[in-house]
């Protein structure tokens, strides 16, 4: 199956707001893992924070476009009553979409992931509100060697063609001068205590399986929920210029290390073509089935790695090594 989004232009940067104070956030999602660390971040700030229900969505369309997203979100009579919730809020934080990677609900994914954010951009600009952060993943550049904060995609699964169309139909949006500052966090493979995902990171790293590609030294682009939550923390307070799109920062461990702290075990290290031909094979198997391309794209990114980098303006901000170190010991 392919995953086909027509490319839209480099959102503009946002200029500097000098007298931006923001001091009420709404925050969607709170209940779930990311939402509730988010939370927690921002209370422990000072912070007045609350937590508002995100209705469930759903988009009936075999062939989605950023057009017929938008189209949707502007017909919805969710809009208002949203706008009403969020009035007097200055920042609002969506991590209400659906954060599964295998599932093959399209319509499901596509309401949570790309109909609800725009639904919530247009809500926010109606309300006055300042900013929207959306909880983006670096999923929605697929295969792409490097990850960088561009508006290019290239999803490889329902879920990751969910999470960049939402994107897209967001920075659509922003060209359209929408009355809301829009930023588009991507967060990358986001790791804590307590996570099935960092559980079962944690069984494969113990288990004879685990195993890296030669040379082993390849940057992760593994990451913390604690400096996730501080990362939006620092995009909804930032009054300086930034661009739309911001990448969550990497932690400093290689794809060796992350094995070995989850694991307390030093893994396998394989021949890099071998690693390559399983890949391969998994992709093959993956066109056919598409709940397989997301295990198959997790073992590649297990196994080789992904670099990341900069290319628009971004917040200032410095990860602690520590953090996910801990995690993944503690896990």
């Amino acid at each position: 199956m392919k995953y086909y989004i027509k490319k839209v232009a480099e959102p503009p940067v946002y200029s500097e707001l000098t007298d931006w104070k923001p001091k009420k956030w709404a925050v969607f999602g709170a209940s779930g893992f990311v939402g509730k660390n988010i939370v927690r971040e921002l209370t422990q700030a000072g912070i007045e924070v609350v937590a508002i229900s995100a209705p469930r969505m759903s988009l009936l369309n075999e062939q989605p476009t950023t057009q017929s997203v938008i189209e949707a979100a502007q017909t919805s009579s969710v809009v208002h009553d949203l706008a009403m919730k969020v009035k007097g809020v200055d920042v609002i934080v969506n991590a209400a979409g659906l954060a599964k990677p295998d599932s093959g609900d399209f319509n499901a994914l596509l309401g949570a992931n790309a109909l609800l954010p725009t639904v919530l951009a247009m809500a926010s600009a109606e309300a006055g509100v300042g900013r929207l952060i959306q909880l983006s993943s670096a999923a929605v550049q697929g295969e792409k060697e490097t990850l960088d904060d561009t508006a290019e995609v290239a999803p490889f699964s329902p879920y990751s063609f969910s999470k960049a169309l939402g994107e897209l139909s967001l920075i659509e949006l922003i060209h359209s001068n929408l009355a809301c500052r829009v930023l588009i966090v991507r967060a990358t493979s986001v790791q804590g205590i307590g996570r099935q995902t960092t559980e079962s990171l944690k069984k494969f790293s113990k288990s004879c399986l685990a195993s890296v590609a030669f040379p082993a030294d390849q940057p992760t682009v593994v990451s913390s929920v604690t400096s996730l939550s501080c990362f939006v923390r620092m995009v909804g307070t930032f009054s300086g210029a930034m661009s739309p799109i911001q990448l969550q920062p990497w932690e400093g461990l290689t794809t060796l290390q992350v094995l070995e702290l989850a694991g307390g075990k030093r893994p396998l290290i394989l021949p890099n073509r071998v690693c390559k031909s399983l890949v391969w094979g998994g992709k093959w198997i993956g066109a056919m089935f598409p709940r397989i391309a997301g295990p198959v794209r997790r073992a590649e990114v297990t196994w080789f790695g992904q670099h990341q980098e900069s290319f628009g303006v971004r917040v200032p901000f410095s990860s602690n090594p520590t953090l996910i170190r801990q995690i993944l010991q503690e896990s």
